[in-house]
């Protein structure tokens, strides 16, 4: 239901209440019929609740699934080819088999689209080729004098469990992709991903234990007995347990299609098609590497079964580590972008097999004390906790983007197609890699490394697999049409940032999305915004709506630091929401980034009755500088009589720069006995005379210690008129203006307020006459007709200090104070400054008249 809040607590839509489609069969022939809700193949509603209680049973079955992946093709079944004496293809046969076998997924589809349950198909093939699994825990002990026979029995049983498993697949990602709600797929996936990691982890350790607990050396194989005989137990448990996740009933095809159509139909989709090329050299490329690093490590340094055992669970532990913040960004990013990302990313760490060094090393740990393990062991214990979780991530985005791109009819053969063009493409890189391996046996390669150590085969097909990445898997992923959410990938990467950051981030992410405190949510909001994290601006819309109000605000001021698009539309869609209690919170985020598309939401919200709102609403206008704002500025200083209200429009008129709002705010300034209120409106005063914010600087300065500022301003103007007089003589007017200089600044220490403003006046006008070359001898109306066609700015000074001196009594402004004359020095300020740059000559007379 859309909007509706379902899986895992995020606000997402959720399958249920959706119109759904489902089919009748008479003779054979598809029928579209329309249903109510997602039903299940009973029949019964299928909830969220259920949904939601499904998808954990489907994380627990998962874990013993891969505790029996860990145990039957994991190390063991690579180790137990090694103990018989394969070469190197009959080991990559092992690979390559269960890969061919993906094409069983094709006819297994067209069977399982006719049958009532997908669930029950899987169930009853998966359930035997978990079960043949205890014929290798039997075959090495039958056999254990005829090596040769054994491996070649053991590689039958791999086929015929894989042939079962493959032909089951297809009806598990269809039914799983029917049932993952839409929006989550990434996180799902990565959740599921760190569950069943974990799961094949402890899998792994058990299984290297046991195997150097029964060593091979005298021709027995016990070891291995025991680990695929609880891989069989575990794998079967995986089946008895996913039956308990529900089932949806799958939307059939329409009408009946040739077989030939329905197999070539989704690979006519160009992004379906160049996702399954892309993922199929991916395989390829994983698979040159593969299990041949366990050989090269245990041939060339003596690796134990658990010292091999160790870097794989360190590359599971990254898989669980790396879960949930890589099923998250694939969210956020699109999975499609982050594949990319991923598919460069993750092979770099092939590049660490050029380190391996032949000397052994010491590591400390903390029960077993100092361990002396080949030096790879320890390299790659450590480097496989970050390349682990890179690599799981690029099976995230995978399963993500082909429930995405695969049709809804048909879900089934697509996926089936899918598994079965990548299980070609990738079953010639373990064949590849074993003829690699034999080859260089037979011709060993004479280089040394940096370390000592010499180059082997295995150095041979990491570099391929780094190149099949970065040169194809890569590029083909690019091939696929973004979507929405789909960021570019630069966009992409400069929102993920230092991974290390990123982490950070997610961990917060984490925070915001958990079932924690209300101040936990609020600080992990506050630090999202402080550090700008776009990536989290969906997470945080949703917190727009949370119970806590410290939440919510601090939510608004996040998204308003993080300032994206997406951020700013969503603060003014919830600022025109006249319910929300969040509008000045939004109107100060808002000024964090300002942006003109939030004017028209902000000028209704001037008249608010709320003052908060309605001054922070000007503030941000005058923060965005757009001159649309202006008009109903000015009309809100006509009609207010709040002090804050009237502090926040005229500081917004003043940074747009809107000259005529001086003529409002002085009767306000005059009129007012708020201290804090005058202060305020002298300053937004000051920044229509001259250079916003340079009067709020003197200010400060001049209240902290008396006379100081009016010290330097005279110490500077007599400076420059000094240099005047010995440029060009003595002169009359010159030495008028010095005097004017010591009897203001006697008459300021007086606090003579009215003498201060007269003698600023004659200043000014002295300072205009040489600055512009002005000849209108003492008359200030002269002075500001010439200006005002020149510069309005100087104009407005003038006049400002002739209404000092003549019409405040008029106007009924009361006595001039210490706050009016030094707006008055700010004006001979600015004065000063234009006299420097030399006279300015009036504008020619053109003949036309504006």
């Amino acid at each position: 239901m859309k909007g509706r809040k379902g899986f895992y607590s995020f606000s997402y839509g959720s399958k249920v209440g959706e119109e759904r489609l489902t089919y009748a069969d008479y003779s054979g022939e598809y029928l579209l019929v329309s249903s109510p809700p997602l039903v299940t193949v009973d029949g019964l509603p299928l909830t969220d609740r259920r949904i939601r209680q499904g998808l954990r049973t489907n994380i627990v079955a998962g874990a013993f699934g891969m505790g029996w992946l860990a145990m039957a093709l994991g190390i063991p079944l690579t180790m137990l080819f090694e103990a018989l004496g394969a070469g190197g293809v009959m080991i990559g046969m092992t690979v390559t088999v269960q890969q061919l076998s993906m094409v069983a997924q094709v006819p297994a589809a067209f069977l399982s689209e006719r049958l009532a349950s997908r669930k029950l198909y899987w169930a009853s093939l998966a359930v035997v080729h978990r079960v043949v699994w205890f014929l290798p825990a039997l075959l090495p002990l039958l056999l254990s004098e005829h090596r040769r026979a054994t491996a070649w029995s053991v590689l039958g049983v791999v086929l015929i469990s894989s042939v079962l498993a493959q032909a089951s697949a297809a009806s598990w990602f269809s039914w799983m992709a029917d049932l993952v709600p839409e929006g989550v797929g990434g996180r799902f996936w990565g959740k599921r991903q760190s569950w069943v990691m974990l799961a094949y982890l402890i899998a792994m350790g058990v299984a290297g234990v046991i195997l150097d607990a029964f060593p091979t050396d005298a021709g027995k194989y016990t070891g291995f007995s025991i680990v695929f005989s609880i891989a069989a137990l575990l794998g079967i448990a995986d089946i008895l347990v996913h039956l308990r996740v529900p089932e949806p009933r799958a939307r059939r095809r329409t009408h009946q299609v040739k077989v030939m159509a329905r197999l070539l139909e989704p690979l006519q989709d160009r992004d379906f098609r160049w996702l399954t090329c892309s993922m199929g050299m991916w395989y390829f490329g994983v698979g040159l590497v593969g299990s041949f690093a366990m050989i090269y490590l245990k041939r060339d340094f003596g690796a134990s079964y658990t010292h091999i055992a160790l870097i794989t669970i360190s590359a599971s532990l990254g898989g669980v580590i790396g879960g949930f913040p890589l099923g998250y960004l694939a969210d956020r990013v699109g999975a499609r972008t982050f594949a990319t990302i991923l598919l460069v990313a993750a092979p770099a760490f092939a590049f660490a097999w050029f380190f391996v060094s032949p000397h052994p090393v010491h590591v400390y740990l903390p029960i077993l004390g100092a361990v002396v393990v080949p030096q790879p062991i320890a390299m790659f214990a450590c480097t496989n906790l970050v390349a682990g979780a890179l690599y799981s991530g690029i099976g995230i985005c995978q399963l993500h983007l082909a429930s995405q791109l695969a049709p809804k009819e048909g879900r089934t053969v697509a996926m089936a197609m899918h598994w079965s063009i990548i299980g070609l493409l990738a079953a010639l890189g373990p064949v590849i890699a074993g003829f690699i391996m034999d080859w260089v046996g037979e011709h060993p390669l004479a280089w040394k490394l940096p370390s000592g150590a010499g180059v082997s085969f295995y150095h041979v097909l990491a570099m391929g697999h780094v190149s099949v990445s970065w040169l194809i898997c890569a590029p083909l992923m690019l091939m696929v049409r973004s979507r929405g959410g789909d960021l570019p990938l630069g966009l992409a990467l400069a929102r993920i940032g230092n991974p290390l950051r990123a982490m950070s981030n997610l961990y917060h992410i984490y925070q915001i999305n958990s079932h924690g405190s209300s101040d936990k949510r609020a600080g992990a909001a506050r630090r999202l915004g402080e550090r700008k994290t776009s990536i989290a601006v969906s997470d945080l819309i949703e917190k727009l709506d949370d119970p806590s109000p410290d939440v919510r605000e601090e939510t608004v001021l996040a998204l308003g630091k993080i300032g994206s698009p997406e951020a700013i539309q969503a603060l003014i869609e919830r600022l025109q929401t006249p319910e929300s209690d969040l509008a000045p919170q939004i109107a100060r985020a808002l000024r964090e980034n300002p942006a003109p598309a939030s004017v028209d939401a902000l000028l209704e919200k001037l008249s608010d009755g709320d003052r908060e709102t309605c001054s922070e609403s000007a503030r941000t206008l005058g923060a965005i500088g757009d001159p649309r704002a202006i008009p109903s500025l000015l009309d809100l200083i006509r009609t207010t009589d709040d002090s804050k209200v009237l502090s926040a429009s005229s500081e917004a008129l003043a940074r747009l720069g809107e000259l005529a709002a001086i003529y409002e705010i002085i009767p306000h300034l005059r009129n007012t006995r708020n201290p804090v209120l005058k202060r305020s409106l002298a300053v937004a005063v000051a920044d229509l005379l001259g250079t916003p914010g340079e009067f709020y600087r003197l200010l400060t300065r001049e209240l902290q210690a008396n006379g100081s500022e009016l010290e330097r301003l005279l110490k500077d103007l007599r400076r420059m008129l000094h240099k005047r007089l010995n440029r060009v003589g003595s002169d009359e007017e010159d030495d008028a203006l010095l005097r004017m200089t010591l009897a203001l600044e006697s008459a300021y220490d007086r606090q003579e307020w009215r003498s201060c403003a007269d003698l600023l006046l004659k200043l000014a006008i002295g300072i205009a006459a040489i600055g512009y070359s002005i000849d209108s001898g003492p008359d200030a109306k002269a002075v500001i007709a010439d200006l005002v066609w020149r510069d309005q700015h100087s104009a407005l000074g003038i006049w400002y200090l002739d209404a000092l001196t003549e019409n405040w009594a008029e106007e009924n402004w009361g006595p001039i104070d210490q706050l009016d004359v030094l707006i008055g020095f700010y004006v001979i300020a600015c004065l000063q400054t234009r006299l420097q740059r030399g006279p300015i000559e009036p504008p020619v007379a053109t003949g036309e008249s504006s």
